[in-house]
């Protein structure tokens, strides 16, 4: 029997995710890509006068991911997101992954990442960090 899922919007943290490059605040979605090399996520400034892409690429196989339309997700557009690259603690959704596999697919050292842009939420379980560069 699989456990209930404890971990809710309520619990849940918000870690800025760790780099050195820096980006503006606010990006939109230019592109999604999965394949067999991996999951290639390209975003944008909201400035429009911009035309630097930023490249979030995470390696051969990931485990799972999920993308939606920012309209559909509001419980997860707070002030409390430090930056459009989070990190997620206490995340539901690695426990609803974990629920779904039955247990089969258990990973230790799995993380979620949240890609939250002006047009799309994009939610990443994984058990590497992503590679980003301006491109």
């Amino acid at each position: 029997m699989v456990d209930k899922v404890l971990n809710t919007r309520e619990n849940r943290k918000y870690t800025e995710f760790p780099t050195d490059l820096s980006f503006p605040k606010r990006v939109f979605l230019e592109s999604l890509i999965c394949n067999d090399e991996g999951l290639r996520i390209l975003v944008r400034s909201s400035d429009k006068n911009a035309t630097d892409i930023l490249s979030i690429y995470f390696e051969e196989c990931t485990v799972a991911f999920r993308c939606m339309d920012e309209g559909v997700y509001p419980a997860s557009w707070s002030k409390n997101i430090p930056s459009f690259i989070s990190i997620v603690e206490n995340s539901e959704y690695i426990e609803w992954f974990n629920q779904e596999s039955g247990g089969i697919r258990r990973y230790k050292g799995l993380v979620h990442y949240a890609i939250y842009t002006e047009n799309e939420c994009i939610d990443v379980i994984d058990l590497e960090p992503p590679k980003l560069k301006w491109l």
